[in-house]
């Protein structure tokens, strides 16, 4: 789990990275840098689409790996109530053995 918690926090950083904006001026349909530009706007594109679909990928491994956890749990929960369910009544039965031999009476 923290393993996935640091995953997304890394993905989450180069997300917030990558929507810093490469240009805010705006650029002379002439200029010759603008190529360029648009060059790396649509490279930083690709990349934050992939963080995005990265992002969605880590969350849904771990909401699977919390369902499997609850899932785990429950099952934890239900052997230890049936051992301690068992324990009691053996316990019971060597009560009620000891009170019959203590009366004198087999069970």
């Amino acid at each position: 789990m923290k393993a996935a918690g640091k995953k997304f926090k890394d993905l989450l950083e180069t997300n917030a990275s990558l929507n810093v904006a490469v240009n805010r001026m705006p650029l002379d349909h002439k200029a010759t840098d603008n190529t360029q530009v648009e060059g790396k706007n649509t490279f930083l594109k690709t990349e934050l689409h992939t963080a995005e679909l990265k992002i969605n990928d880590q969350l849904e491994e771990a909401n699977a790996l919390a369902e499997s956890l609850c899932r785990w749990k429950q099952r934890v929960t239900a052997v230890t109530q049936e051992k301690t369910s068992l324990l009691h009544v053996t316990r019971c039965e060597r009560c009620a053995c000891r009170q019959a031999a203590f009366n004198g009476a087999e069970l």
